[in-house]
């Protein structure tokens, strides 16, 4: 079957549609500027800009100046893509990362404290409180994005949150720690001043209906400045780091499940035993809550990895009753391991295979005693090489996925190929109803090709008729003193006029002097033009005309 070339890309800074003289750049004499005979509205306009920018705008978005401002948009409201509504988010995450770490731990091992005895923290656990609350708050102050359209009407974003999720916020923003705060001020030693030891402990409880409020983090993806730098930053994480990952949901889980232990421990032992148990493990009931948590650490860790070491169990029914459910946590926790190493492990076999191929062409290099400066840029291109092929591969596995279903697998390979054949402006802009069906076949019908750093693709002089379409790296049209005429990046054409009988690269720039290079190591789709007037052959006149 024919060839196809990998994903497409983005348009690159300088679109590689044709020449300069086709681009709507205005055209003015070299010395203008100094003369002062042309205006500069660019210039006129930046003066305007920072003129309207005041540090509201700059700050929080808040502004109307008709233009974008730093990728987000006017708003009458604090701008969800402003620096302050990041940071905000920013730490809002690390005291809600802070309130799911440390709510079990205040819960268990510091509920036999006396009613009178303040938790560690709670003066930072108030401030905590009135964070969430001015979170808040600041729902009503923020701009929204929905369905693509930004909405900065006060009156709406009031309506919408309160149709929406104010109720689940405001109830998981019940300041506890303020109101423990409060009852602890009126608490006299040894008296429980009016209200019982329970409730205390119930307002600790109620802690971990905070850590609910990590859902709210999910409108960041509403942002589109935030998805807009994502989607340029995004790529496959490595290995370690989704080892990583799994390690950190593992270690989530052993605290959680610690903590619970601990907390039943108290619950269900009489005094004697609590202390007895202590004394086993070598502690007390003064010893520091940091030994009895990595008691309760490596309890957990043995159970849930299936070593029961046997020096730590579970005394009465309470505790095997939780030690039995944690068995069965345990047994999916450890298959969800196994199976994400043998992910990491399968990955890992993908990049060996592409060093077996790198380090064959190194011993081969040598063998031939190659220079090392040299051997180092033949491994590169021979990575660079096997990488191409391997997409190539993988994108033609998973559309033969799709043939059982031709209706989407048309689709997906008119969506593949209309993003890269629209680089081309005479197929771009044509109205013909068969238009979707013949940028199809020109697509499949395209082969692949790589080009080494500094290779000179095409020049003046030689006949070219190949359209190349750059699916990876970047290529520039050069004249002969060196100076640069256009940049064609991923994702942009090379050539077309080629595929219309115009065989020298330099005619569109109407010059006899230009050299096309590659700048990188570059792969491309090339559609010769014999293919294409043999596709255009079989479509009505129609097409045919549009085209000329």
């Amino acid at each position: 079957g024919p060839r196809r070339g990998g994903p497409s890309g983005q348009e690159g800074e300088q679109r590689g549609d044709g020449p300069p003289h086709e681009r709507q750049d205005a055209e003015r004499p070299a010395d203008a500027d100094q003369r002062g005979d042309v205006e500069r509205p660019e210039v006129a306009a930046d003066a305007e800009e920072k003129k309207d920018k005041t540090w509201m705008m700059m700050l929080c978005g808040i502004g109307r100046t008709g233009v974008d401002h730093d990728g987000f948009d006017d708003s009458q409201l604090i701008n969800p893509g402003s620096p302050f509504a990041i940071l905000w988010v920013l730490l809002t995450t690390v005291f809600l990362l802070y309130t799911a770490f440390w709510t079990p731990v205040s819960v268990a091992f510091y509920w036999n404290m006396d009613a009178c005895d303040s938790l560690p923290t709670l003066e930072f656990d108030v401030f905590i409180d009135c964070w969430f609350f001015a979170d808040l708050v600041m729902n009503f102050l923020m701009g929204v994005y929905l369905d693509g359209n930004y909405e900065d009407s006060f009156r709406f974003v009031a309506l919408n949150y309160l149709q929406g999720m104010f109720l689940f916020d405001l109830i998981t923003t019940v300041p506890v720690g303020l109101i423990e705060y409060l009852m602890l001020l009126g608490c006299v030693p040894g008296n429980t001043a009016g209200y019982s030891v329970l409730s205390v402990r119930f307002t600790r409880v109620m802690k971990p209906l905070r850590l609910v409020k990590l859902i709210r983090l999910l409108k960041i993806v509403k942002n589109r400045n935030i998805v807009n730098h994502l989607s340029s930053v995004k790529s496959e994480p490595p290995p370690a780091v989704v080892l990583g990952k799994v390690f950190i949901l593992v270690f989530v889980m052993v605290h959680v499940c610690g903590c619970m232990f601990w907390l039943i421990k108290q619950l269900a032992s009489s005094e004697y035993e609590y202390e007895s148990f202590l004394v086993d493990q070598g502690l007390d009931l003064a010893s520091p809550v940091e030994n009895k948590y990595v008691v309760a650490i490596y309890f957990i860790s043995t159970v849930i990895t299936t070593v029961g070491f046997g020096d730590v169990a579970g005394l009465n029914s309470w505790e095997r009753l939780f030690c039995i459910f944690i068995m069965f946590i345990g047994s999916v926790i450890f298959g969800y391991l196994l199976a994400s190493i043998q992910e990491i492990v399968m990955k890992m076999d993908q990049f060996a295979e592409e060093r077996a191929v790198t380090q064959e062409m190194l011993d081969w290099a040598r063998r031939r005693d190659v220079p090392a400066h040299l051997r180092d840029k033949v491994v590169r291109w021979s990575a660079f090489q096997y990488r191409q092929e391997v997409e190539l591969r993988d994108q033609e596995k998973h559309l033969d996925k799709l043939l059982d279903a031709p209706s989407l697998y048309k689709e997906m390979l008119e969506h593949l190929s209309g993003s890269l054949l629209n680089s081309v402006p005479f197929l771009r802009d044509l109205k013909h109803e068969l238009k979707d069906h013949f940028m199809l076949e020109l697509w499949r019908d395209m082969t692949v090709e790589s080009f080494y750093k500094d290779t000179i693709i095409m020049c003046s002089g030689e006949p070219n008729k190949c359209l190349h379409l750059i699916t990876s790296g970047e290529v520039r049209v050069i004249g002969a003193e060196g100076v640069v005429v256009q940049v064609i990046n991923k994702g942009c054409s090379l050539h077309a006029q080629a595929l219309l009988g115009v065989s020298d690269v330099g005619t569109p720039y109407g010059r006899s002097d230009l050299f096309v290079v590659a700048m990188t190591n570059v792969s491309s789709l090339v559609l010769r033009r014999s293919r294409f007037k043999a596709i255009l052959s079989s479509y009505p006149p129609e097409l045919k005309a549009e085209i000329k």
